[in-house]
């Protein structure tokens, strides 16, 4: 069977995901090729496309965030699947990216973002950053007028802030905040050459993805990272009869489970039960050696503490694995 490559310009972008109509029907092995907007809706060229292209709906209010490009309909793709996400290239297509202090945003954010600071203190000044990218784009540059250093730089490592399906149960979510379907995760472990394993709730999966970003620390303390467009590429696979209940990953060097929930202790034990799970069902470790070995061996990252709902990757050494 002959895959195909699909090179797509995207003609509306959505901020929450849900049954949208498709913007392109693909089988089962397929490559895409398109481009994602910044997390605040700006182009290559810094510029905002027209407002007929992004979602826009008249009864209820949309906050436009993290733009998303798709939907993608997996052909053959029914609610017990399980899609496989290649990640082949994501390409920085702006030579600079801006990161952002908002007031109620980040990790001194406040809950009530629509009333005003609910505590003592005033919330922190809106202030933008700009990072500049070398001409390779492979490292970020600060100037840091007010301190005494007055410029850094930091590699680049280009990742996807966002990427999930349709939700289950006829939900709609906003592109701000991820959960079982995957969505704003802001997960430095999606980038190129890692594979996104997401869990199919509705016909042809209905996979979105955005927020490009050139480097994040982890947990997206500002709550924002280096913000960019994107060229990105993905391989879409679907392996049926396989339910997953969050997303996982895996590259070269580990497989991983995701959580995306509150409090962040619960976020750690689902990503952990999660990978104990995986272990036992997949790699045939007894249940008990699968949590003793993880222990052990095993790593968390922080995706974001920021989002509505946190996340959490259980890491495990593909080497452990043999």
């Amino acid at each position: 069977m002959t895959h195909q490559l699909h090179d797509f310009e995207p003609s509306m972008y959505y901020v929450n995901y849900g049954p949208h109509q498709p913007a392109l029907n693909i089988s089962p092995g397929d490559s895409i090729r398109t481009t994602t907007l910044d997390a605040g809706g700006l182009d290559e060229f810094g510029n905002k496309p027209s407002p007929d292209m992004f979602q826009n709906e008249s009864d209820t209010e949309l906050q436009l965030s993290n733009p998303q490009t798709g939907p993608i309909y997996v052909e053959g793709s029914e609610p017990g699947d399980m899609l496989k996400v290649h990640i082949d290239d994501i390409e920085l297509t702006r030579n600079w990216a801006w990161s952002r202090h908002n007031p109620g945003m980040g990790i001194l954010g406040i809950e009530d973002r629509a009333h005003g600071p609910t505590g003592l203190n005033k919330p922190l000044p809106n202030q933008e950053y700009r990072w500049i990218y070398s001409k390779d784009h492979t490292k970020a540059t600060l100037h840091l007028n007010n301190s005494r250093i007055k410029e850094v730089s930091i590699p680049t490592h280009p990742f996807l802030g966002c990427i999930g399906v349709c939700p289950r149960n006829g939900e709609v979510i906003s592109s701000l905040t991820p959960y079982n379907h995957g969505g704003n995760m802001d997960c430095v472990e999606t980038a190129v050459n890692t594979t996104v394993y997401l869990p199919v709730y509705r016909s042809g999966a209905l996979l979105m993805f955005g927020d490009g970003h050139g480097a994040q620390g982890d947990g997206e303390d500002c709550g924002s990272a280096l913000e960019t467009p994107t060229r990105t590429t993905l391989t879409i696979d679907l392996i049926k009869h396989y339910p997953i209940n969050w997303p996982r990953l895996e590259n070269d060097d580990y497989i991983m489970t995701v959580a995306n929930t509150r409090p962040l202790i619960d976020a750690v034990r689902i990503a952990k039960v999660s990978m104990v799970r995986w272990l036992v069902t997949d790699y045939g470790f007894d249940q008990s050696d699968a949590l003793q070995l993880q222990s052990q061996a095993g790593l968390i990252r922080v995706g974001n503490v920021v989002d509505p709902l946190y996340t959490v990757v259980a890491k495990f050494p593909k080497r452990l694995l043999s």
